[in-house]
């Protein structure tokens, strides 16, 4: 047995020689080389993405979603203040109708019982005038008690008092003492429209039997539009917007909005905007608001391409810009921000930028002209690994 484990410990000491190169020491490891076998694949893996600005209204990159607003004077209800029985209708949704257009003919009961009494009223209250006008002649003559004079004053209050309360009656329905002749004659009484629109809506039908101030119909007119948009910063000034409504119409909006505001529950941007052309619109229509063109040379870069100072505020920064005598840092200013794309205001279409800034390091030379720019020392990127710098001067 002892022999066995002498002769199995002698062949693992063979194949353990063997393995090391039978002891002698290792051939040195040319460092330089090593490295430049390295350095290669850290590049790759650290080169950044260049991309030409391109003019901001080459796509809608800024697309919020909006909505119709419209004055409380732009719709408008038909009702009538009384019992009514509708007998016709003479239009229907979506026509447009004229100020003092015949839109209905309804029949009131209440109002056609109000206009006999008073007209009976008149004709009673001129007979009892000459009754207490003969009555107190008889009395100064000593033929009349002034008790019978009193009575028939006492009658013409009342008849007085009851004609009165007819009229009431009648204007309360928006109508005059005057149609009270229309109205006693048991004629269907025409409902016209107080003010131009279009009719939006038919709340009832033939026969039916409407209650005091129940609504007919519903008119809306193209009064001052104006479009809601919400946003998570304010829209770009002298910008051209449309309003991309959810039936398909498609509205300029004007340049620039006619108020803003914050909404307190999440601090969104609020902006209302008039419409370029008048249109009647529906009220809360909703829709998109999208970008089509920017004033003042705007253009568009990836949104990785901004380097942002501190202090500077979110409308401020820098990108690094590739020229043929070399890389440098730009001054732009941030005008919207939407996904992977910003807008900016400060190089030229066609300017070629570093897609991703954090991954560019600038050498003293590149950085320097920059402040000169007005970029500043605190413009620089974010961290940035060292062998991307030959990268981006290639």
């Amino acid at each position: 047995m002892r022999h066995v484990n002498s002769r199995r410990w002698g062949l693992a000491g063979w194949l353990i020689a063997a393995a090391t190169g039978c002891g002698k020491p290792a051939a040195p490891v040319d460092e330089g080389a090593a490295a430049a076998a390295v350095a290669p694949a850290t590049q790759a893996s650290a080169a950044t993405r260049w991309h030409a600005a391109t003019e901001a209204g080459d796509v809608a990159l800024l697309d919020v979603p909006a909505v119709v607003r419209l004055p409380a004077t732009s719709a408008a209800l038909v009702a009538i203040p009384a019992r009514a029985q509708v007998m016709g209708l003479l239009v229907r949704v979506g026509d447009e109708v004229r100020a003092g257009q015949v839109l209905a003919e309804v029949r009131l009961p209440e109002l056609v019982v109000a206009a006999a009494q008073l007209r009976s009223a008149e004709e009673r209250i001129g007979a009892h005038k000459r009754w207490a006008a003969e009555l107190r002649e008889l009395r100064r003559d000593g033929l009349a008690k002034s008790a019978e004079v009193f009575e028939a004053e006492a009658r013409l209050a009342d008849l007085q008092a009851e004609r009165m309360l007819a009229e009431a009656a009648i204007r309360a329905a928006g109508l005059q003492g005057g149609d009270a002749s229309a109205l006693a004659s048991g004629q269907p009484w025409p409902v016209k429209a107080q003010r131009q629109g279009q009719v939006v809506g038919i709340e009832v039908v033939l026969g039916q039997l409407v209650e005091n101030g129940a609504p007919l119909l519903r008119l809306q007119s193209a009064g001052e539009v104006r479009i809601e948009v919400r946003a998570l910063q304010a829209l770009p000034a002298q910008a051209q917007l449309e309003f991309v409504a959810q039936d398909g119409r498609v509205l300029e909006l004007a340049a620039d909005p006619t108020a803003v505001s914050t909404d307190p529950a999440d601090g969104a941007w609020l902006g209302w905007y008039g419409l370029r052309q008048p249109q009647l619109l529906a009220q809360g229509l909703r829709g998109r608001v999208r970008l089509k063109r920017l004033a003042g040379g705007a253009v568009q870069v990836p949104a990785r391409a901004l380097i942002h100072a501190e202090g500077a505020g979110t409308t401020q920064a820098s990108v690094i810009v590739r020229t043929p005598a070399g890389v440098r840092l730009q001054k732009v200013e941030v005008v919207a921000l939407a996904g992977p794309m910003a807008i900016v205001r400060g190089i030229e279409v066609g300017s070629v930028v570093a897609a991703e800034a954090d991954r560019v390091a600038l050498p003293d030379a590149a950085a320097g002209p920059s402040a000169s720019a007005g970029t500043g020392p605190a413009a620089t990127p974010a961290t940035t690994p060292a062998p991307a710098t030959a990268a981006a001067e290639r």
